[in-house]
């Protein structure tokens, strides 16, 4: 599927790559915003940020601690009340970036009680996109606990699905095919994008597929924690490509609506 010769002069243009990691991110590897955004300006290439919320809770160390125990609430305030936040961080980087119109987002969990995601509610407003993604199994039934958390994800208000179904793969458990059609089904019941994403997983064409027959919307994520990622995406261009939609991207590619999601000229 991949095109051994890589992106073509202005495929790049095209797109929209919705997931984006800062430095902010315990995970983070040599990324920096500015970095990201010089680079992106260079590829010709719109993008986002979205950071991890449950990650900006902690300190690094602290947050491989807590991982286990992010998706509760309680835990997330014990760590604001500590100190440890990192939302000011973020929405102070945020500020003048949303102000060049660089689109600022939120990659969230979902919750296991209270609100739909693993974010204090004072820091899930103002920003212009929230990406829901499942990160780990919380229970033996691991399909049903897939689905469990994709459902809160969706129907708490996300605009896109990261790396659908990649916790599998990740787990090297066997990928339930047979949910698809109830995935699909939640995504197209409130207009979500499916995000393709290559970052450590291999999507499914066959899932992406049965988005297009839905009218489910798909999205770009290089999931860039790197600098040598960003506008890395020539396997997600061979992959629409092979889903006969490179010539209709206007009409199945999800971007924001808000600030404008176009880098400065």
């Amino acid at each position: 599927m991949t095109d051994p010769a890589g992106p073509r002069s202005g495929d790049l243009a095209r797109l929209f790559d919705a997931h984006v990691h800062t430095e902010l991110a315990v995970c983070a590897e040599d990324i920096t915003a500015e970095a990201a955004i010089a680079k992106a300006a260079g590829l010709g290439l719109a993008f986002g940020f979205a950071e991890h919320a449950d990650q900006l809770y902690f300190p690094k160390d602290e947050y491989y601690a807590n991982e286990r125990s992010i998706a509760d609430p309680a835990t997330l305030r014990r760590a604001r009340d500590r100190g440890w936040s990192r939302f000011p961080a973020y929405r102070a980087l945020a500020a003048p970036l949303r102000a060049r119109g660089i689109p600022m987002g939120l990659e969230v969990e979902a919750a296991e009680s209270g609100g739909p995601f693993a974010v204090l509610d004072e820091d899930r407003a103002g920003w212009d996109y929230l990406i829901g993604a499942v990160h780990d199994f919380r229970t033996p039934d691991l399909a049903r606990d897939f689905l469990t958390q994709v459902r809160r994800l969706v129907d708490g208000g996300i605009q896109v699905l990261a790396h659908p179904f990649r916790i599998f793969l990740r787990r090297r458990r066997e990928v339930p095919t047979a949910l698809y059609g109830e995935v699909v089904g939640l995504l197209a019941s409130r207009g979500v994008a499916a995000e393709i994403n290559f970052h450590t997983n291999q999507p499914d064409p066959v899932f992406f597929r049965l988005c297009l027959e839905r009218g489910v919307k798909l999205s770009v994520g290089s999931d860039s924690h790197a600098i040598a990622s960003v506008g890395d995406l020539g396997p997600h261009i061979a992959l629409l490509r092979d889903l006969g939609v490179w010539d209709r991207l206007d009409q199945i590619l999800w971007r924001p609506s808000s600030p404008g999601g176009v880098l400065p000229r």
